[in-house]
């Protein structure tokens, strides 16, 4: 079994996480993918991974106080969209 940077054991088979605000460069020295950032006029969001019958399993997701949120499965990083403003009921 592998750690991570921090420490954090990872098993073999699985992917190595990158904190945010890390390298974006593998141990390897491979270049990672870059992370997704998608702005949204909505609150809630819903991410499947955009791979169809190759994504992940449709999650929904709740901007938090500074409008973002971070799929879990596949780290693509939501934002609102400047000068969005929610509509309240």
């Amino acid at each position: 079994m592998g750690h991570l940077a921090t420490g954090e054991p990872v098993a073999p088979g699985f992917p190595k996480r990158v904190p945010r605000g890390g390298t974006g460069v593998a141990r390897s020295g491979a270049r990672m993918a870059k992370v997704e950032t998608i702005e949204v006029e909505s609150e809630v969001v819903g991410c499947d991974g955009g791979g169809g019958g190759l994504g992940h399993p449709r999650v929904f997701l709740t901007l938090d106080g500074k409008g973002e949120a971070t799929c879990p499965y596949c780290s693509r990083h939501y934002i609102r969209k400047a000068g969005f403003r929610p509509a309240h009921h």
